[in-house]
C-alpha cells in the first residue's frame, strides 16, 4: 500500500513537472500578440512621430516587396502617402514553411533600397538604418524614423539619430512578450 502510494505521488510529481516545463518556451514560439496589436503597440510606445499615413493592400505587398500571398499567414504594413518620406512599418507573420522566403524578400528590397534606388539625400542615409528584424515568429522592415529635420544638415548625426530610432522599435518589439 505505501509502495503504491509513493508510485501515485512520484507519477503526480512528474506530471506536475512536465506541465510547468513545457510552459517555459525557448523564445521562438509564436507572439501571442496578433501583427495589428504589435503594429498598436510600436506606435503608441515609440518616443516620435509615426508617419505612415497608408495602408498597403497586398498588390503593394507584391509590388514593392515581393511577398506574395502565398508566403504570409496575416500582415500590417502602413506606408507614407507622400513619396518624399520613407518611413515604412511592416508585419508579417510568414506562412508555415515561408519564413525564409519572407526574410529573403524583405532583405533584397532593403539591399535595392540601400544600394540601387534613386533617393532623396535625407531617405539615402535613413535606408541605411532600416532594418529587417525577426522576433517570435513574426519578421518586421522597420524604417521608422519621424521628424529628422534637425539632424539633416550632417549626414553621421542624421544616421546616428536614425540607426537609434530603430534600436528603439527593435527594444519594444523584444519587450512585448
Amino acid at each position: 500500500m505505501k509502495s503504491r502510494k509513493t508510485t501515485s505521488l512520484l507519477l503526480l510529481l512528474l506530471l506536475c513537472t512536465a506541465f510547468l516545463l513545457n510552459g517555459c518556451g525557448t523564445g521562438t514560439s509564436a507572439n501571442a500578440k496578433s501583427v495589428s496589436e504589435m503594429a498598436d503597440l510600436i506606435k503608441s510606445s515609440m518616443s516620435f512621430d509615426y508617419y505612415p499615413d497608408m495602408e498597403a493592400d497586398p498588390e503593394v505587398l507584391e509590388t514593392i516587396f515581393g511577398l506574395t500571398a502565398d508566403m504570409y499567414d496575416d500582415y500590417f504594413c502602413e506606408m507614407p502617402a507622400v513619396s518624399v518620406l520613407s518611413d515604412t512599418l511592416l508585419i508579417v507573420k510568414p506562412a508555415d514553411g515561408k519564413k525564409d522566403a519572407v526574410l529573403s524578400a524583405l532583405q533584397s528590397h532593403l539591399d535595392y533600397e540601400q544600394n540601387e534606388a534613386m533617393q532623396y539625400p535625407v531617405n539615402a542615409v535613413q535606408a541605411k538604418a532600416t532594418a529587417v528584424y525577426e522576433a517570435d515568429g513574426y519578421i518586421y522592415y522597420l524604417a521608422l524614423f519621424g521628424d529628422v529635420s534637425n539632424a539633416e544638415s550632417d549626414d553621421n548625426r542624421l544616421l546616428s539619430l536614425c540607426q537609434d530610432r530603430t534600436k528603439e522599435i527593435e527594444k519594444i518589439i523584444d519587450e512585448a512578450n
